[in-house]
């Protein structure tokens, strides 16, 4: 299926009202990006400077080319990109488990250093996870067919 026909079936769902689907969006794309950015092996000693120099610019092309066919809010998702890759990597480095539901509860509750608009908007997709399973379901293919798409050579 056609990335531009996964987003059309699932602007059109009524169920899911724009505020949630603007941050179903973002936030899948943000979880989707930030797992699949490599962690440092050992701890460094700024993992937002390490961030910077060797991730960063990969994660701006890639919300960048998102953005180009599906407007989001980049420098949201950018900023949610970090918030998990952050959250991932002091759990790789202080003995924890790890998972994408954890992330989303941990961003939920504050307790990550994600940007207040972060926070709102964390709520509203647990909210969406509980109430639409096919929302998450839906949201999640178009995250895969774009990333899929985007990294076809």
């Amino acid at each position: 299926m056609k990335l531009t026909a996964l987003y059309s079936a699932f602007a059109t769902n009524p169920e899911v009202t724009a505020d949630k689907r603007a941050a179903a969006i973002e936030l899948q794309l943000a979880r989707k990006l930030a797992y699949s950015l490599a962690l440092p092996s050992t701890r460094v000693e700024s993992p937002s400077q390490y961030y910077a120099d060797t991730l960063e610019s990969v994660v701006r092309t890639a919300v960048s080319k998102f953005n180009e066919d599906f407007p989001i809010n980049a420098v949201r998702t950018m900023a949610t990109v970090f918030a998990f890759w952050h959250t991932r990597y002091s759990l790789v480095h202080v003995p924890a488990v790890c998972s994408p539901e954890l992330l989303s509860k941990l961003m939920a509750a504050g307790l990550t250093n994600t940007p207040e608009a972060q926070r709102d908007l964390a709520p509203c997709y647990l909210d969406a996870i509980v109430s639409s399973a096919q929302m998450d379901y839906e949201c999640e293919c178009l995250i895969n067919a774009f990333v899929a798409e985007a990294y076809s050579v």
